[in-house]
C-alpha cells in the first residue's frame, strides 16, 4: 500500500520501481535508435555536400551563374514583348 508523505511525495513499492525501470529502459532504447537514425541521415546529407572549401565555392558560383542566366532569359523575354508592344503602338 502506498504511504502518502505530508509534503505531497509518496513512496514506491518494489513492483512499481521495477515497472518504472522497464518503462525507462524502453524509452532509452527508443531514444538511442532515433539518435542512430538521425546520425545516419546526417552522414548521408554530409556526403552529398562538398567537404573542400574550394568545391563549395565552385558550387556556389555555379548556382549564382545559373540564377543570373535564368534571370537574363526572363528579362530578355520581357524586353522582346515590350519591343513588340512599342512597335504596335507606333504603328497604330
Amino acid at each position: 500500500m502506498r504511504q502518502q508523505q505530508p509534503w505531497g511525495t509518496r513512496t514506491m513499492d518494489s513492483s512499481e520501481i521495477q515497472r518504472f525501470e522497464r518503462i525507462l529502459k524502453i524509452r532509452l532504447e527508443e531514444t538511442m535508435r532515433s539518435l542512430d537514425r538521425l546520425g545516419d541521415e546526417t552522414r548521408n546529407i554530409d556526403s552529398d555536400f562538398p567537404s573542400d572549401a574550394a568545391d563549395r565555392c565552385v558550387m556556389s558560383v555555379s548556382k549564382e551563374a545559373l540564377f543570373h542566366q535564368q534571370e537574363e532569359e526572363e528579362l530578355g523575354n520581357g524586353s522582346d514583348w515590350a519591343d513588340r508592344q512599342v512597335t504596335l503602338w507606333k504603328a497604330a
